[in-house]
Parts: structure tokens; C-alpha cells; sequence
């Protein structure tokens, strides 16, 4: 093992078998895989029922014909009727006045979603046409004229941005949770992300141009900071809305989102009609016992400016969709969200997954595995190790690193690893048992591993694995 790096060869249900990287000639290893949550191997790899509906997708022409790009079908038009009744705020969706945008991945949907917030606030707040950005307009020369050359209109663009940046002007941004990890390189979304993923954007945008990355995670204790941070930004007119995962703040270390916080941010942001962006990317179906999870069906469910946004586990493809109410969804410029992608795409497995995450006995089983984790961790003496909700789970540990490749090498468990803690986001379709068993095999391991009870053979592979970085 070289560096700590693997290939996988095969995978099924929440097995993987692997390759060493070094020569990738196939080995004979299994592992368990229980950082699953960038895929529908949440559901299983290999699940039947999406690739059932895969299948179907292709026999019937319906998934990714070449000319859906342009032309949408009957197919594309009953998805997105049915996806806008996934929206918590049923009175909206008797009304019929949830728009619905699709996209391949996370990063794209959560781009399109802050992109059309911040439209919203610009035209609600006449942040481009106030008396202050006339005024400076007019003394450069460069106020708004009828049928004016495209280098002028960018010469005004520019000196609104320079205003900006000089704090001559407020241009409202999106509010979200720093260490939050909110997409790839696309877009808005790169500078709602920790990680320095938004370095290479500001050097070129002078700056973040759609979102403040500024609030911490959303516990009880830092409730007094963020209360104060959105009452300051709303009140100068520097907010647009906000983008938080509503139940699990998972990249930032598995912290469970207080919901007597959010309760109360939301009346800080009602009056003003800022929208929250409810980011449900890694916790679909997993927390809560609905789809979407507690924050968005309880805590947010009527809120009228409420937009939700999902990808990972919305299809066995990559599809991700957005559900946004129409009075937001209008503010934006027409057109600038529609590109080649957005009638393509698996809608109907991301139906099907829909209907069987909300299944009552899924959720059943998923608040059962969920409570019997915590009792296991509670009989080896590991309460306070144990972090999340649901089935998103952390363990705390010393040295990550050590710790996760420790349990990969002794046990065949490959956990994810973030801010101190290892990630358990484990396939919700394994056997009841089989959790049971994972977790208390976790639990030993990490015993063990405090005692220092460890063999010189696996400490010299284990000192080699975390010279390259683990896994």
C-alpha cells in the first residue's frame, strides 16, 4: 500500500473490493465501506430498485435522449411535477408555486439556488439602481442608456464592483456556516465552501461576490454569535438569505444543528423575506424520519421562503434538483439558469428513490439502527465519542488519520475523515445486525487503539500509511 491510497475493483451493497495502488493488480480484499454519503451508496451499491428504473429509463427512450436537452417530453414535465411535491410547505404546493431546477451535480444546484437568493435580494433591496449607484454612475459617465455598446455596459459592471469592493455600495450575499463544504469548482457555490476551494475565484472576482462564509456551526453554545452576526448583516442590508445543512453540519465535524437556533433565525429573517437555502446534499433520508430530514418537514416547513436543495442520493446518476417558490425563483434574470442539462437527467429514479427513503418502514428501520448505535456506544463507555444524528454519525478521535487507517487495516473498515473526527455514514439498507456488529467492532478497535494494543507489524504499516497521507 503505497501512501495509504486504494483502488476499488468492485462494490456491492456497502462492500468494496479493492486494489492496491501501487501495481493495481486485483487483490482478494473486502472492505466495508461506511463513508457513503457522496453517492446513493447510501442505499446499497448495486441497489435494485433505481437500477430497475435505470433500465426501464433506457428501454422507454426516457432518460438522456439527446434532444431533451432543448425539447422536454411528457416524462420531464411529470418528474417535475412530482419532485415539487417533495416541498415541505404543502400550502405552496397545493398552489402550485414551487419551481423546480435540475442539474448533474451538488455543487451546480447549490450555485443555481444562491445565484437566484441573491437576485432576489438585489431587486428587493434596488441594490443596482439606488440613488447612492445612480449617483456614481452619472459621475462616471456611465448611468443606463437605451441600445448602448456591450464594452460600455461592462465598464458599468465593473466600476459597480469596484464600488462595492471600496464600500461605496452593499451588494447582499448569501450567509452560510464556514468549514461548510457547498460544491466543487461551479460557480457560487466554490465560495460557500471551506477547504480554500474558493481561493482561485477571489483572486480573480476581488473578493467573495455571492456568499459570506462567516457563521459557525449551528450549536447552542454559538447562539449568541450568529443571532448577532445575521441582526447586523440584515440590518445594513449586507444579507441576501442563508445556505445551512438544516439537521447535520456534516463537513464542519458531524454537529447536529440546534433547532431551537434555526427556530430563531428564521424570525430574524422572516420579517425581511430573506429565503434559507436548506443544503440536504449528505443527509437525505437518513435523519429525522423523512426525506429531507427535521430541519426542512418541521422546523422550516411552513416557512414561505424556504428553497431546498439535493443531489447525492437523488439517483443512482448524477442528478441533483433544486425546489424553489416562485416568488424567489421570478427575481431572477430569465434565462441565465437554463443550460443543456436541465431536462436531461435521471428523473424517474430520483422518483423512485423519493418514495422508497420515505417509506414508513425505511424510516423505521433507519430511527432503530440510529438509537441502537447510541446504546452500543453508551455500553463500551463511548456517549461523548459518539457525534451526530441519525445516521450521520462521527466518532472523535485523537489522530484521524491513525485512527482511520488503523480500522482499515485491522478490521476491513474504510470511515471518512473530517475536523477531528472519523465520518459513519454508513448504506441505510444493511442488515440491522450488520450495524450492530459495525459498531461495535468500531468501538473495540478505537479501545484498543488508546491502549496502544497493537502488534510491530501493524504500527511499521501503520507509521508507513500516515506518512502518505492515510487512505
Amino acid at each position: 500500500m503505497d501512501g495509504g491510497q486504494i483502488l476499488v475493483s468492485k462494490q456491492g451493497g456497502g462492500l468494496k473490493k479493492v486494489a492496491m495502488a501501487e501495481n493495481g493488480e486485483l487483490g482478494g480484499d473486502i472492505v466495508h465501506d461506511l463513508a457513503t454519503s457522496a453517492a446513493t451508496g447510501r442505499l446499497g451499491f448495486g441497489n435494485p430498485y433505481p437500477l430497475i428504473m435505470r433500465t426501464v429509463d433506457n428501454l422507454m427512450q426516457t432518460n438522456g435522449h439527446k434532444m431533451f436537452h432543448y425539447h422536454a417530453a411528457e416524462v420531464q414535465g411529470y418528474a417535475m411535477s412530482e419532485l415539487a411535491k417533495l416541498h415541505p410547505n404543502t400550502q405552496q404546493v397545493g398552489n402550485k408555486e414551487i419551481r423546480v431546477h435540475t442539474r448533474h451535480s451538488g455543487s451546480e444546484i447549490n450555485t443555481t439556488a444562491i445565484e437566484i437568493v441573491c437576485a432576489h435580494a438585489a431587486k428587493k433591496q434596488h441594490t443596482y439602481d439606488s440613488p447612492k449607484a445612480a449617483q456614481l454612475l452619472k459621475q462616471n459617465n456611465l448611468e443606463i442608456r437605451e441600445n448602448e455598446d456591450p464594452e460600455r455596459k461592462k465598464k458599468r459592471v465593473n466600476m459597480l464592483k469596484q464600488s462595492e469592493l471600496k464600500g461605496f455600495i452593499t451588494v447582499p450575499k448569501v450567509f452560510a456556516v464556514d468549514k461548510t463544504w457547498a460544491g466543487g469548482y461551479s460557480g457560487a457555490a466554490v465560495e460557500g465552501s471551506g477547504f480554500k476551494v474558493d481561493e482561485h475565484s477571489n483572486l480573480h472576482t476581488g473578493g467573495e461576490a455571492w456568499v459570506k462564509r462567516v457563521l459557525p456551526t449551528f450549536t447552542a453554545k454559538n447562539r449568541e454569535k450568529i443571532l448577532t452576526i445575521l441582526s447586523k448583516a440584515i440590518t445594513a442590508g449586507e444579507c441576501a438569505g442563508l445556505i445551512v445543512e438544516p439537521d447535520v453540519n456534516v463537513d464542519g465535524g458531524m454537529h447536529p444543528v440546534d433547532q431551537t437556533l434555526l427556530a430563531e433565525v428564521r424570525k430574524l429573517l422572516e420579517p425581511q423575506e430573506l429565503p434559507i437555502i436548506a443544503d440536504c446534499m449528505q443527509t437525505t433520508g437518513s435523519v429525522g424520519g423523512s426525506y429531507f430530514g427535521e430541519g426542512p418537514t418541521k422546523t422550516l416547513a411552513d416557512y414561505p421562503h424556504l428553497i431546498i436543495t439535493n443531489a447525492k442520493a437523488a439517483a443512482i446518476d448524477p442528478y441533483a434538483f433544486a425546489l424553489i417558490p416562485a416568488h424567489i425563483d421570478d427575481s431572477t434574470t430569465e434565462m441565465s439558469h437554463l443550460s443543456t442539462p436541465t431536462n436531461e437527467g435521471p428523473h424517474l429514479q430520483a422518483l423512485v428513490i423519493a418514495h422508497m427513503v420515505q417509506d414508513p418502514r425505511f424510516q423505521a428501520k433507519v430511527q432503530h439502527d440510529s438509537q441502537k448505535m447510541e446504546e452500543i456506544a453508551q455500553e463500551y463507555g463511548m456517549t461523548d465519542r459518539l457525534r451526530g444524528k441519525g445516521m450521520n454519525r462521527a466518532w472523535v478521535v485523537e489522530d484521524a488519520d491513525r485512527a482511520q487507517n488503523y480500522l482499515y487495516l485491522h478490521y476491513g473498515i474504510l470511515l471518512g475523515k473530517a475536523s477531528g473526527v472519523l465520518r459513519d455514514q454508513r448504506s441505510l439498507t444493511e442488515f440491522s445486525e450488520t450495524h450492530e456488529l459495525l459498531t461495535r467492532i468500531i468501538c473495540e478497535g478505537l479501545q484498543k487503539l488508546e491502549k496502544g494494543e497493537i502488534s510491530p507489524e501493524e504500527e511499521k504499516i501503520l507509521k508507513k500509511m500516515n506518512s502518505g497521507g492515510g487512505l
